[in-house]
């Protein structure tokens, strides 16, 4: 079994915490994949971003919540990609 990681330690903001819970209470498929992180023991969970080109020529970083990354202790630290695809579904990838 995997160690067991505390709620505040899985992801890296509380307003991150409340997206990514909305996001898992809405999709079937965000929750399939948010529970196969949970059981790898995934903490640090946060949102991906880009870059966008605003009207001075500069670009500006929002976060991007199709996809979420995580890091898992086990297996010597690794990180892995829960993301969704242009159809809707999610899936989990390393």
């Amino acid at each position: 079994m995997y160690p067991r990681v505390s709620k505040a330690d899985r992801c890296l903001r509380e307003e991150y915490r409340s997206i990514l819970a909305t996001i898992v209470r809405q999709d079937r498929s965000a929750r399939i994949a948010f529970q196969h992180l949970l059981r790898l023991g995934a903490n640090r969970i946060r949102p991906d971003y880009k870059l966008v080109r605003n009207a001075s020529g500069t670009y500006d970083r929002l976060d991007d919540f199709e996809a979420w990354y995580a890091y898992i202790p086990a297996f010597g630290g690794m990180s892995i990609c829960m993301l969704r695809h242009r159809d809707g579904k999610w899936e989990v990838f390393s």
